[in-house]
Parts: structure tokens; C-alpha cells; sequence
């Protein structure tokens, strides 16, 4: 996309066009190298407030990969239009919200909240998106690298046929009509690669195992070896798990949790429990706990008393107690039990 790009707001009497007016946010999201603008450390973690809305993004660079998360408040629909002037590989997750992209040989491609698709543009296109007037927007894309996924696609030509044959047609294409619900599986993996930077010196090749693990995800759907369950219910409570582990350091209470789900709290506990055969409760407690641990082995410079604060506890000894519930020893042992 280049700095032709523009936001088109509507409201109910009029469209107007309003150039981007915030050089920085414009070259966040436009500029002719795109991903290069990604890649490089002249964009720490910002938020940006115009007149069209409010827009927070993390950037994260591995090797062969990008991550970017968006998260954006906008008072009315929004389309951005221009063209895109180079290859771009990318998988887009809509945790939350509503969007719609198109761009040369594919028509409009729906991302519904909690779904994901892949998108492959290799020429120049024009390309629209839009998104639908929301206070809670929230996107994750992974940008791939040419070489890593071409390589993917060379060593398991049979698991990839799909794609390749699309690739063979040397157009732009989307491997699924519509984004496809993120079941559990795909959730989980996901915030996986969200939180790698927790490796340090292993991140790079975390990240790389777990893109894969991602894909054979996303092919077993394609392949229909994998059954993708949109039951509402269901839907709630992935929405639910994510959002717990989202915000593990200081999580909503139940009343809450539930209100946002728009369904009451006896049915939000009932269906947690019967979906992931644990409490809420525990299931809170199990994740710190999984991070806990990561972190006493990959992060040897952070003492058991700031890892404990990170995770919400005020006091080291009730993390303490509670990690070693789940692990059978304390923090303590446990780093030394684990040294790299």
C-alpha cells in the first residue's frame, strides 16, 4: 500500500474522505514497503488517537517473521482503499470485530469475530478493507517471509497441494471463501506465538515450530479432516478462554466475564467447566502457572519476586504455594531443576 491511502467514514447522511493526517500511524499502515516498515525497531509499542479513531499496535520481529497486533476503537464503519505494490504473505486473525478485505483476483473476504484466513497477494493490486464501527476491534497478522513459506510448501507438497495449485495460477488468493471460526487448538497456539519473546535466545525457533503447528491446523480444516465446531456456545466460551488469558495477571471477576459474553454467569461456569473440564478459577490459576514456568527457565535475569508481581500475585509466598500445587516444586527448585 503507498501514501495514497485514505480512510472513507461513514455516517448516516454523508461519506467523506479524510486523508491521513498523522504522519507516524500513516506510515504504520500504508507506505510502499509495508512489511520492511514492520520489521524495522523504529515502531515500539504506540497508540494513536485521530479524529477517525483510536488505534494501539505492538509490533513483534522474529526471524522469516513479523507479528503485529491492532487493536482500534472507530466511531463509524471505515474502509481504507490503495493499492498494494508488493508480495505480501499473511495470516489474519479477527479476535474481535468485524472486517472485510478484497483485492484483485478475489472478491470481498469476510473475518468475523474469532475467525482467521490467509491472505497471498504477489503483484500490484488495488486492495479495499473495512471495518465496521466498533469500541473493542482486535487483530492479529503474522507476516511471513517468501522464503520460509515456500519452503514449508516444497518439503509437504502433499499436506500443501491445495495451496500450491493455487499458487500455480500466479494470482492473489485467500485459502478459505470466508474466515474460519479459531477453535481451541488454533487459540492456544496463537497465544503461543503472541508471548515468545518470554524464549529470548529461543524465540526465533519457537516461533518457527509453532507456525507450523498452526498450519497443519489450518490445512486439516481445508482438508475437512478437521471438523470446525460455529456452535454459539461454543464460540462464547473460546471467546471466554481468550479473554481470561489475555488478562491472566488481573482477569475479569465472573459477573463481569459473563456480561460481556452477554449470557449469565451460572451458564458461562456450566459451559467453561463441560468445555475445558476445569473451573475458571483453575484454569486461571494453571495458566500463570504455565507461564511461571517458562519464565523461571527462559528468563534467568528476573528474580522469583518480579515473576510472581508479573503474573498478579502482591505477595511471593501465595505464588509460591500455588505454583507448587501445579508443579510439585517450589519456584525455586524448579528453575534449578531446569537449567539450560
Amino acid at each position: 500500500m503507498n501514501l495514497d491511502n485514505i480512510f472513507m467514514l461513514k455516517d448516516k447522511k454523508f461519506m467523506s474522505r479524510i486523508n491521513l493526517e498523522n504522519h507516524e500511524l500513516e506510515e504504520i499502515i500504508s507506505g510502499k514497503y509495508f512489511i520492511d516498515k514492520l520489521r524495522s525497531n523504529g515502531y515500539p509499542n504506540k497508540k494513536y488517537s485521530a479524529k477517525y479513531g483510536v488505534f494501539k499496535y505492538k509490533i513483534a520481529n522474529y526471524n522469516n517473521i513479523c507479528i503485529s497486533e491492532n487493536n482500534f476503537s472507530i466511531p463509524e464503519d471505515i474502509c481504507l482503499t490503495g493499492p498494494v505494490e508488493q508480495e505480501i504473505i499473511c495470516l489474519t486473525f479477527m479476535l474481535n470485530g468485524y472486517s472485510s478485505y478484497s483485492c484483485g483476483s478475489f472478491k470481498e473476504t469476510k473475518l468475523d469475530n474469532n475467525s482467521f484466513n490467509l491472505f497471498y497477494i504477489n503483484d500490484e493490486q488495488k486492495s479495499k478493507t473495512k471495518c465496521k464501527k466498533s469500541t473493542h476491534n482486535k487483530l492479529v497478522e503474522i507476516f511471513m517471509d517468501s522464503k520460509i513459506f515456500f519452503d514449508l510448501i516444497e518439503r509437504h507438497k502433499v499436506q500443501f497441494k491445495t495451496i500450491n495449485n493455487k499458487f500455480k495460477s500466479s494470482k492473489s488468493f485467500t485459502i478459505f471463501d470466508n474466515g474460519i471460526h479459531i477453535n481451541s487448538e488454533i487459540s492456544r497456539i496463537l497465544t503461543n506465538i503472541r508471548e515468545a519473546e518470554i524464549y529470548g535466545n529461543f524465540a526465533d525457533l519457537y516461533t518457527e515450530s509453532k507456525l507450523l503447528e498452526l498450519f497443519t491446523q489450518m490445512l486439516m480444516i481445508d482438508d475437512k479432516k478437521l471438523v470446525v465446531n460455529s456452535n454459539s456456545m461454543n464460540n462464547k466460551m473460546q471467546e471466554a478462554k481468550y479473554i481470561l488469558e489475555s488478562n491472566y495477571k488481573s482477569p475479569p471477576c465472573l459477573n463481569q466475564l459473563a456480561k460481556d459474553l452477554g449470557i449469565c454467569s451460572t451458564s458461562l461456569k456450566k459451559n467453561f467447566k463441560s468445555t475445558f473440564n476445569s473451573s475458571i478459577l483453575t484454569h486461571i490459576i494453571k495458566y500463570r502457572m504455565s507461564k511461571a514456568a517458562d519464565m523461571l527457565i527462559y528468563d534467568k535475569q528476573k528474580s522469583i519476586f518480579d515473576i510472581a508481581i508479573d503474573l498478579g500475585y502482591e505477595h511471593q509466598s501465595n505464588f509460591s504455594i500455588a505454583f507448587k500445587k501445579i508443579h510439585g516444586k517450589t519456584p525455586n527448585e524448579y528453575r534449578k531443576s531446569n537449567i539450560i
